[in-house]
């Protein structure tokens, strides 16, 4: 920006050039545009990162309920050797198969423990909670058939009541 020379009785007038201000507008709407451009990719991993959480919630309250069922229930469910399909909505809450907003099928398996460090016998007190989850609803069953389509999680699951 250039100042004019001033002299004592002349006001001083201060302006900014046109090459300022294209420049300044031409930043700004750099800036705009770049920031309009990060936008859906914030928006999908917002998405996603909702999803992820709904699907922890939901994993935590299915290991805190067979955490507290009784053993010999969990007993016949390995032996039966049967897996429960769980539907549940995009809040976490249990719907039914055929609910339209079921968005995540659960299916929970329990198997025999793995052998502890140094044991050579499995602990009979002690099972493993097989949790797989898919968001391919419509598929039900068949969606836990082809590893790519769903996760896996484990945990090991103890006795906690007194029964035999």
């Amino acid at each position: 920006m250039k100042l004019p020379a001033r002299t004592s009785s002349q006001p001083l007038i201060a302006a900014f050039s046109l090459a300022e201000v294209m420049l300044a507008v031409g930043i700004a709407a750099v800036t705009v545009v770049t920031l309009l451009g990060l936008l859906p990719a914030s928006l999908s991993s917002m998405q996603h990162s909702n999803t992820d959480g709904a699907e922890a919630r939901v994993l935590q309250a299915i290991m805190a309920d067979y955490q507290q069922r009784d053993w010999p229930s969990i007993l016949r469910q390995q032996e039966a050797a049967t897996a429960e399909l769980l539907y549940f909505d995009p809040h976490g809450f249990r719907v039914a198969a055929t609910d339209r907003e079921a968005f995540l099928i659960a299916q929970v398996s329990i198997l025999p423990a793995p052998l502890l460090p140094g044991s050579t016998v499995a602990n009979p007190r002690l099972r493993t909670l097989r949790l797989r989850t898919s968001r391919d609803v419509m598929a039900g069953a068949a969606a836990f058939e082809e590893k790519r389509i769903f996760r896996q999680t484990q945990a090991v699951l103890p006795q906690m009541d007194k029964s035999p």
